[in-house]
């Protein structure tokens, strides 16, 4: 039986966590499972997230010309919250670490690379909503990290539209969770535990089944 893969390139939360028990709760593995299972075919799970991973970083880095890549039925790309890190000193707040114009100037030319190099449909993954009373986060020399859900919803906004100019699948967590309860499915201020990849499996399910 033909091998495909599906293909993850993302931050922490895409790459999953080891649990007490010392499985592996990550939703991309979740879901290459069920597309097996339902379209009775073998498919690989090549999974090249980073922990800390920015937008710019993965045009940077190798992961786009990965040897890995290759033979993909979809490829999902679920990075950005990294992008909206504020990090200072001041009291005021600090603003995100990569602008917006950045940021999406760097998608286009991620997209364009992969558009160019396969025909496999192409999913973006929106920012999940922070614990936002976890942050700030204290870095050390009076350092603070912050993220908000400000910041995120704006980026998941930008993202649908820029999607939406490239023909590619948006898929928004944030309108498939209940936001308020979703911070009872997180180990930290910002990823799932065990139970939050299964959830994110079942949302990312429904959507890559409309198109495959």
């Amino acid at each position: 039986m033909e091998l495909k893969n599906l293909i993850i390139i993302g931050d922490s939360i895409a790459r999953g966590y080891v649990t007490p028990d010392g499985t592996v709760a990550c939703w991309g593995s979740i879901l290459s499972r069920k597309l097996a299972q339902d379209l009775q075919t073998n498919i690989g799970l090549c999974n090249l997230s980073v922990g800390g991973i920015t937008t710019p970083d993965i045009l940077k880095s190798s992961l786009l010309l990965s040897q890995n890549v290759h033979d993909p039925i979809i490829i999902v790309l679920s990075f950005g919250v990294n992008d909206i890190r504020r990090i200072g000193q001041e009291e005021n707040l600090p603003p995100c670490e990569i602008s917006t114009k950045d940021r999406l100037e760097t998608w286009e030319k991620i997209i364009d690379i992969l558009q160019k190099k396969f025909s496999a449909p192409i999913f973006i993954t929106g920012i999940l909503p922070f614990n936002e009373a976890i942050y700030p986060l204290h870095l050390g020399q009076d350092y603070k990290l912050y993220r908000l859900n400000k910041d995120a919803e704006l980026y998941n906004q930008n993202l649908k539209d820029f999607a939406a100019k490239k023909n590619i699948t948006f898929m928004n967590w944030a309108t498939k969770i209940d936001i308020h309860t979703w911070p009872n499915y997180l180990i930290d201020e910002l990823h799932p535990n065990a139970e939050g990849h299964k959830i994110l499996s079942d949302i990312a399910y429904e959507w890559v089944r409309q198109i495959i």
